[in-house]
């Protein structure tokens, strides 16, 4: 039986992520991977893209990715180079970006450490912002967390746990 270690799976998203953002030409830097238990994790205090994970033979994993506000935009920005839109747009535009981004990250993961046959389910993303937050029982109890900056753009944040 296939069992999904989510620090495995968090350095898998982060060489993935750290791919996507060279491929944007955006420089990146990693601190080191940490864990810690529900309430002892630093806030989520910025734009969240967050999915469940579930396998078919246990609950599932939690996956959250949180950017800082100068990131998601000039992620955008060149995710969207040389396409015209309104000012009006922007905000629909950056949620899109967001969550288009996450789950082409996070499918690619999940298929690189999936094995063959297993039956792995992403939900749709959900975009929280501002002061949106999820339900405290709704995070897993343990977190594994992965910090990169981005050179003058800010940080992003990528979030994985176990949900029983």
């Amino acid at each position: 039986m296939f069992t999904l270690n989510p620090q495995q799976l968090l350095d898998c998203l982060t060489e993935r992520t750290c791919h996507y953002l060279d491929d944007l030409r955006l420089a990146t830097s990693a601190a080191p991977p940490r864990s810690c238990p529900k309430g002892h994790c630093p806030p989520i205090e910025t734009h969240l893209v967050a999915l469940t994970l579930k396998h078919t033979h246990y609950g599932g994993v939690w996956i959250g990715y949180s950017f800082d506000t100068p990131l998601l935009q000039e992620i955008m920005q060149r995710y969207l180079a040389g396409l015209s839109y309104d000012s009006h747009e922007v905000a629909l535009y950056l949620k899109e970006t967001a969550k288009d981004m996450i789950n082409e990250l996070v499918g690619n993961a999940t298929a690189d450490v999936a094995q063959q046959g297993e039956a792995l389910q992403l939900s749709l993303p959900t975009l929280l912002s501002g002061a949106e937050r999820f339900e405290n029982s709704d995070l897993p109890e343990q977190y594994c967390y992965q910090q990169l900056t981005i050179s003058d753009y800010g940080q992003m944040t990528l979030w994985t746990g176990l949900i029983p």
